[in-house]
This record gives C-alpha cells, sequence and structure tokens, in this order.
C-alpha cells in the first residue's frame, strides 16, 4: 500500500464532460512517495507560516500560472 501519492487529481471541465459540474479524471499514474519527505516539505514550503501579505502573493501567483479566478 502506498504511503504517500501526490499525483494530482484532474478535473476535467464540464463543456468536455457533457455533465454540469467538473468530473475527475482518474485515469492517471500514481506514483508512490516517502511519506516522511513530503511531510519535510509540506512543513517547510507550506504558505500557511506566511505573513498575510506574502500569503496573499503567494495565492495571486498561483491563480495567474493557472489561470484560476479564486
Amino acid at each position: 500500500m502506498c504511503k504517500a501519492d501526490v499525483t494530482p487529481i484532474v478535473l476535467v471541465p464540464p463543456e468536455k464532460a457533457g455533465v454540469p459540474v467538473p468530473v475527475p479524471e482518474f485515469r492517471t499514474k500514481h506514483v508512490c512517495r516517502n511519506f516522511d519527505k513530503i511531510s519535510k516539505w509540506v512543513k517547510s514550503e507550506r504558505g500557511a507560516n506566511l505573513p498575510d501579505d506574502k500569503s496573499r502573493e503567494l495565492a495571486k501567483r498561483i491563480r495567474e500560472k493557472t489561470g484560476t479566478r479564486y
């Protein structure tokens, strides 16, 4: 059994899926990773430890790169 799988779940847009809401696409290759390494990385990189202005700036950059509005 996998200890950690960080494979993203891609959402298919409603217009492509033919339904009113985004649908998850589960046909992706999943890879098990070292849970301890991922845990250490998350604790060192997460935005929750940033001051509010830095957190907002990081969120803005993510939205710009991904094309999301929220």
